[in-house]
């Protein structure tokens, strides 16, 4: 379509889906304009750890390279505790040709205002990307705006909760025994049940 030739990098089983950057530097060509990556990766939920990513950026910095990793589900990192482990960085952290996109539907369970972001470091890669927008589609709605910036205001309780709900079905998913599969349905219950009592967000006391 847009005149580019393509090379795809298949995730292995064998690897737990993780990147493998031997491979992906046997890929890349010294004509090599954009590489493209996804973490946390969907359906598999692997990410690329800081220190691959790292190799990613020293590749394409060697052919002065973009790369572009879609962060969809940041900061969301399943099977990484937010705690104890050290989480991914964004590639607009760790290059100064990265560029970083995300919506409001993963993460901040928010589908339904049709908000996203593109960041870049790059002034004249974001400056052709304003162009391009307004050119296209001139401004998001005005309701899905606020509907983002109130939820954005309220990250941390949003996060909280949907790290609490990711454990729990992380736990129905691999659970055995029928206590703990009614365990869990009774949490998910609870979950999802509209909160009459409190109008507000989880984790938060009135409207």
């Amino acid at each position: 379509m847009f005149g580019a030739d393509v090379d795809v990098l298949q995730l292995e089983f064998e690897e737990s889906f993780d990147l493998n950057v031997n491979d992906l530097q046997k890929l890349v060509k010294s004509n090599t304009k954009l590489i493209v990556l996804n973490t946390p990766n969907n359906p598999t939920g692997s990410i690329i750890r800081n220190s691959d990513m790292k190799d990613v950026v020293e590749i394409a910095r060697k052919i002065d390279a973009y790369v572009l990793v879609d962060e969809v589900y940041r900061p969301l990192f399943h099977s990484v505790d937010p705690v104890v482990d050290e989480l991914p960085k964004s590639i607009v952290e760790l290059y100064e040709k990265g560029i970083s996109t995300g919506p409001m539907s993963k993460a901040f369970s928010l589908p339904g205002a049709r908000v996203g972001w593109i960041a870049s470091k790059e002034k004249s890669f974001i400056n052709e990307c304003f162009s391009k927008r307004d050119f296209c589609i001139i401004s998001v709605s005005a309701l899905d705006d606020q509907v983002a910036l109130f939820t954005l205001k309220h990250r941390d309780a949003i996060i909280k909760r949907n790290y609490r709900f990711q454990y729990m079905v992380t736990e129905f998913n691999l659970g055995s025994g029928e206590k703990k599969f009614k365990t869990n349905c009774i949490g998910l219950e609870k979950l999802f049940r509209y909160r009459e009592s409190n109008p507000g967000l989880p984790g938060e006391s009135g409207p």
